[in-house]
């Protein structure tokens, strides 16, 4: 069985994660491997949107430095997805490959994107009101308030979408509590492993 788990910044995508690695779900988490990747490529993104994207001793991404500049153009953004969503892809369609035996979560957010929703058995689309994302930005990744409203932003028009595999997509809050969301998650995985009752 393969779980896609996605939101925007801070909505539990993580929490999610847990409760299915707790039940020994394989964990892919694709903003590792997008990590990973971005350094990879980091020659060739330095090429294209200039030295001041690596570090000084050129062995990494300055991610807020190529952030401002991609984030400030759409069409360098999708230069940059152009390069990294393939390898991407490939990546993590080998893992699957090579995990194909076991129970696997996909903790993305790019899921849609990326078109992992094609491997999926069902979606869980992680959410929480916007207040307690910021207020978990600003508690784990010590972000200012203005950098987590740019965030927001940028995400905004990051959503579910209707999957052309017609996968199940359940929407599930965070915002009540871990009790309740995991209420919630173990009523959803009955319906797929019996298992689990």
């Amino acid at each position: 069985m393969i779980v896609g788990i996605s939101g925007k910044y801070c909505a539990g995508k993580e929490l999610a994660s847990l409760f299915f690695r707790k039940r020994g779900f394989y964990h892919i988490e694709v903003d590792k491997i997008g990590h990973s990747v971005l350094k990879e490529q980091r020659l060739l993104i330095a090429s294209l949107f200039g030295k001041q994207v690596l570090s000084t001793d050129l062995q990494e991404i300055n991610r807020n430095i190529l952030g401002s500049i991609v984030f400030a153009d759409q069409s360098k953004l999708t230069q940059l997805e152009n390069i990294l969503h393939p390898i991407m892809q490939k990546k993590i369609i080998y893992i699957l490959d090579q995990q194909k035996n076991k129970n696997i979560i996909i903790n993305a957010a790019l899921l849609f994107s990326l078109k992992l929703d094609l491997y999926c058995q069902y979606i869980l689309w992680v959410t929480a009101h916007p207040l307690i994302r910021m207020y978990r930005g600003k508690k784990r990744d010590k972000k200012s308030i203005r950098q987590i409203v740019n965030l927001m932003r940028r995400q905004k028009t990051l959503n579910p979408q209707p999957s052309s595999s017609n996968v199940d997509i359940y929407v599930v809050s965070t915002s009540l509590g871990k009790f309740l969301f995991e209420k919630k998650l173990k009523k959803i995985m009955r319906k797929y492993n019996k298992k689990y009752e």
